[in-house]
């Protein structure tokens, strides 16, 4: 076994090193999907963000390889200015692909004419509808939403729409708008936290609103799974914000740790997707429609009580990450529930656990950048971190989802142990 000083050891050892745990965490959750499927991550973007994300076609599909995925769904990324040129840009891109990249149109409230732009988009190659209601500031009941709903709703296609960071409650002008199109399906991405409380359950008839699980914290994504049924929920990552590896490993080991089995999972990770917006007519096997029933599913992962601590911990300290605060207080508190005895039956883990969190906060220690944007949330106005930043930060979302999920293998790399 190899011993690194995370005190001592340069960045780019700790870069190396947080890649490494990284791409071993991704190849196991890689084992937890199916193979005998087409996947699909129905949450992707490519392009530049006005907060300087940006993803090339190439590096997406890149880390679809590296994540098993087959295809992704891909919408163009914040432009205030609007999205004409984005929105061809991206259907030119996904045509170049080789069929692995689809386009979805970017709806614009300012654009005039809403009904003819969407159908001009979707005659142009794209295969569904993004909305994003907080960078383009409208609400569900606006003129704008009810027209491009019924324009989605003619073409029988899906929209996307954000549901996460930054939203109020949207689920009932969603729940307005599904029933008076039923021919559109509403996908509420972020695993709707917005409206997570209530939303799965209050929308039982309605199984053209469906969800995404692009978001960074595992518990939202396991009370997600936990409650909402196989044939309504769609695996998403959302490059350039997520990764797919960290949300391949989020989606995959919460919903195994939540009793999903390998019907539920081949609809998860990919036959939903198809059968969305392909409109394809897939085996019974993955399709895994709305009714179908778990036995043995639908239920919270079970926790060992010291990993939930330092995942609270854990949490609080990405947050705070995610806004420049100084974390620094949370990092020890979560370090010191890992403190467990040498003969509790998950030591080994938990200091492979503890070992990532401080390779973690050490690479954002040493990042010297003030610009923060979430994972899975574009931010109109400030910059996205940092390259050395979001290293650091994908190492420590994917150590909160080991934290929850101790009941599936957690492989370290080499047999490294990372001191302090």
């Amino acid at each position: 076994m190899r011993t690194i000083d995370v005190e001592t050891a340069s960045t780019e050892e700790l870069v190396e090193l947080a890649g490494q745990q990284v791409r071993a965490w991704t190849a196991a959750a890689r084992k937890l999907v199916p193979r005998d499927i087409v996947a699909v991550d129905s949450h992707c973007h490519i392009g530049r963000d006005s907060d300087g994300s940006e993803l090339t076609a190439k590096e997406l599909i890149a880390q679809l390889d590296a994540t098993g995925m087959g295809h992704g769904l891909v919408a163009p990324l914040h432009h205030p200015e609007g999205y004409a040129d984005e929105n061809r840009i991206v259907r030119e891109m996904c045509l170049a692909s080789g069929g692995r990249l689809h386009a979805l149109h970017r709806c614009d409230p300012r654009v005039v004419g809403i009904a003819a732009d969407i159908a001009a988009g979707l005659e142009a190659g794209a295969v569904g509808l993004k909305w994003h209601p907080r960078a383009e500031a409208f609400s569900m009941l606006d003129d704008f939403a009810m027209l491009s709903a019924a324009a989605a709703d003619a073409a029988g296609v899906p929209i996307l729409i954000h549901a996460g960071r930054g939203m109020g409650r949207l689920g009932e002008g969603v729940v307005e708008l599904a029933r008076a199109n039923l021919c559109a399906t509403f996908i509420l991405a972020h695993a709707a936290i917005s409206d997570l409380a209530w939303i799965v359950e209050a929308t039982e008839d309605l199984p053209n609103i469906v969800f995404d699980t692009s978001w960074w914290r595992p518990t939202d994504v396991a009370m997600l799974l936990a409650t909402a049924p196989p044939g309504r929920v769609l695996y998403a990552s959302d490059p350039p914000y997520g990764t797919a590896g960290m949300g391949l490993q989020i989606t995959a080991r919460m919903a195994r740790a939540c009793g999903w089995g390998d019907s539920a999972m081949r609809a998860l990770m990919g036959g939903n997707a198809r059968r969305i917006f392909e409109r394809a007519d897939l085996s019974g096997d993955e399709r895994a429609d709305g009714a179908e029933a778990l036995p043995g599913a639908h239920h919270m992962p079970v926790e060992v009580p010291a990993f939930r601590r330092a995942a609270e911990y854990l949490a609080t300290s990405v947050q705070i990450d995610f806004t420049g605060g100084d974390a620094a207080e949370t990092y020890d508190l979560a370090q010191s529930a890992l403190a467990i005895p040498a003969d509790h039956e998950h030591s080994d883990r938990a200091e492979l656990l503890a070992g990532a969190m401080r390779v973690g906060q050490a690479i954002i220690d040493r990042d010297n950048s003030d610009a923060i944007a979430v994972p899975g949330e574009p931010e109109p106005g400030p910059r996205a971190p940092s390259a050395l930043r979001r290293v650091g930060i994908e190492l420590l979302v994917c150590t909160l989802t080991h934290l929850a999920t101790p009941g599936l293998p957690s492989p370290g790399v080499e047999r490294t142990r990372w001191d302090a």
